[in-house]
């Protein structure tokens, strides 16, 4: 990630969610590690920062409304709680017919993703 674009950030988050010194640098540790097309999994980062999930998804639409991000959907079994490892861009994007490998539930867009996002512009 461009220090440029992550001061702009760091700048914009700063203040509007209230964040610690601690906050931020985990957050900047975290973001210097991003490169293009690499996944952001919210539940992962928000322990990192300590913020809530709402908190979370609501910094990372914040940085994804900057360019920097690129909502995209993870296909996870509810029924055994295992990832499919499949990526969607949009929930459009699942076949009708796509099982679980480990228990054959059959998926529903709505019900069977996580939203988690992408890195579409690192520098």
């Amino acid at each position: 990630m461009s220090p440029d674009i992550l001061l702009n950030v760091i700048e914009n988050l700063k203040t509007k969610y209230n964040l610690t010194e601690y906050q931020i640098k985990q957050l900047s540790k975290s973001m210097k590690t991003w490169k293009l097309n690499d996944r952001v999994y919210p539940s992962a980062l928000k322990s990192r920062i300590n913020v809530d999930i709402v908190t979370m998804y609501k910094i990372l639409e914040e940085i994804k409304d900057m360019g920097i991000l690129e909502t995209n959907y993870e296909v996870y079994c509810f029924e055994c709680s295992r990832f499919k490892g499949k990526l969607l861009r949009t929930l459009t994007d699942m076949p009708e017919d796509l099982t679980c490998d480990f228990c054959n539930h059959t998926f529903d867009p709505l019900e069977d993703t996580i939203k988690i996002y992408r890195v579409i512009k690192d520098e």
